[in-house]
């Protein structure tokens, strides 16, 4: 699994999945108190790799494995739906220079759309496959436009 944006799931020994995150994503010590103002960035951190967890083990459980495309896809909601959870207003990711690439989740869909979710869905999922389409060389984490791209999420 390449390593993105905060931290990525980084290898397996036997049935035990290793994750690292990126020590810049969090500006305290290890101990982080709740009452830090960074804890809501890191619960959201840990909810993008923790996704990758899910999708890993069951790989390692059943053999299915998942494209590129579909394990970030799905981490990022994740991420951005943590980011409406602790009540961001808006919630940017960034190319890999730090730069500002778009939201993946703005308060403005979730008032747009107070009977139901599917705009802000509809939103959020468009945002995020924006944000991994951009391509390595202008910046881009990612690169992946489908499914087919990126090869599969796991390798033993």
């Amino acid at each position: 699994m390449g390593k993105g944006e905060g931290g990525g799931v980084d290898s397996f020994v036997g049935k035990s999945i290793n994750v690292f995150f990126d020590p810049k994503d969090f500006t305290t010590q290890a101990n982080v108190s709740f009452s830090d103002t960074h804890a809501d960035d890191a619960a959201i951190k840990i909810s993008h790799e923790g996704s990758h967890v899910h999708d890993a083990k069951h790989f390692l459980n059943t053999g299915q494995n998942t494209s590129r495309f579909d394990t970030e896809l799905k981490a990022f909601k994740v991420e951005s739906v943590m980011a409406e959870v602790v009540g961001y207003k808006d919630y940017p990711v960034y190319t890999a220079n730090g730069d500002s690439a778009l939201n993946i989740y703005k308060v403005s869909w979730t008032e747009a759309d107070k009977k139901n979710f599917s705009v802000v869905r509809k939103e959020r999922e468009e945002a995020i496959k924006t944000f991994l389409k951009i391509p390595e060389s202008q910046g881009g984490l990612y690169g992946l436009t489908s499914a087919s791209d990126g090869g599969p999420a796991w390798k033993r």
